[in-house]
């Protein structure tokens, strides 16, 4: 259920930024099914019936499920902003930890 959170709040702060296009990548597979309509386990969930209302509106929104080794960069970079101010996080220092798990990534990929 926490996860159907995040995207909902990430959901309701792109509608408020002005986005029109938005990527959402989850590595709950889930999650993933239930915003594709693939899944309908927790239908008549009223967090559910938001999300697919925010999921209709006027706008493109892409969902799709990645592997979480792929998403391990998005999790660290979320990790070290909890507890900051909502809305978008300007990050001029990379930790250690950040910087080897991008290089990681530019490696393998």
């Amino acid at each position: 259920m926490a996860e159907l959170w995040v995207v909902h709040n990430s959901l309701v702060y792109a509608w408020e930024f002005g986005f029109t296009c938005v990527q959402l990548e989850t590595d709950n597979k889930v999650v993933a099914n239930i915003l594709l309509n693939q899944f309908d386990a927790l239908e008549g969930c009223s967090l559910v019936a938001i999300i697919v209302e925010l999921l209709t509106r006027n706008w493109t929104i892409h969902v799709r499920h990645i592997c979480l080794e792929n998403n391990m960069v998005v999790d660290r970079a979320g990790a070290l902003c909890r507890g900051g101010p909502m809305g978008i996080i300007e990050m001029t220092q990379v930790s250690r930890l950040l910087f080897d798990l991008v290089q990681k990534e530019a490696n393998e990929g």
